[in-house]
């Protein structure tokens, strides 16, 4: 691997600084964070004035003794009650399903240095949490857009692991700064260690805090339906005048 300065520019990722080739690197400075994170900024504001929405929709109901807007207000509950306990169960009987939809994003990933959207995620949470792909780093074999040549001009020198995928992230520009990447190791790469087990291991695989959380979640939407039901069906004790 060539070692010429002009060749490389050093930025900085998760406070490592790591060098490569300028032709295929950008500096982490540069990237637009806010375009970057627009769609899920959208998402975010848009989830927000459901939620608001939902919560205005039951506070008017029960104020204002509306019976429609309150069966309304049940209702969407329980659809999304309904909603949420087939997405639990089909993460926990069947991960396929999403393991082969998180699987269909590594077809456009770009590599460490890209600014895309997906390439960045996948990048910050293989670094994040030392995995690679779903399962292995042979996921990526259908990244279509990947340059696996770091180097231009020099095919010799391929990547078979995205560098994300690297235990330590490289520090210089020899070739042994990335080795890890040019071939598998499970001594120097995160190579066969799946992101889908390390992040479910984290979250819902850690059944002795997921099932709880789960558990209450499940039961305040439900007496949230039984108020709503209760305060619509109730009658007026008040007297008139």
């Amino acid at each position: 691997m060539s070692t010429d300065a002009e060749h490389y520019v050093v930025f900085f990722w998760s406070g490592e600084v790591v060098a490569c080739p300028d032709k295929y690197c950008v500096n982490v400075q540069d990237i637009d964070i806010g375009q970057v994170m627009i769609n899920i900024s959208i998402g975010l504001i848009l989830g927000g004035l459901v939620l608001l929405g939902l919560s205005f929709l039951g506070c008017c109901g029960a104020c204002c003794r509306f019976e429609f807007i309150l069966y309304v207000y049940a209702v969407i509950i329980g659809v999304c009650l309904i909603g949420e306990s087939v997405g639990v169960g089909l993460l926990y009987g069947k991960p396929s399903l999403v393991k082969d939809e998180a699987r269909s994003s590594l077809s456009i990933y770009k590599g460490l240095a890209s600014d895309d959207v997906y390439s960045l995620a996948w990048n910050i949470v293989m670094i994040q949490f030392q995995c690679c792909g779903v399962d292995s780093y042979r996921d990526f074999n259908v990244s279509k857009s990947w340059n696996r040549n770091p180097v231009p001009n020099d095919a010799s020198l391929t990547l078979e692991t995205p560098v994300a995928c690297c235990k330590t992230l490289p520090s210089g520009t020899s070739q042994s700064e990335f080795q890890c990447a040019l071939q598998y190791s499970s001594a120097t790469s995160n190579g066969d260690q799946g992101c889908f087990d390390s992040i479910w291991k984290e979250s819902l695989g850690n059944t002795a805090i997921a099932v709880p959380v789960l558990v209450v979640l499940a039961v305040i939407q439900i007496l949230f339906i039984i108020s709503a039901v209760s305060v619509a069906r109730a009658e007026d004790r008040v007297s008139p005048i």
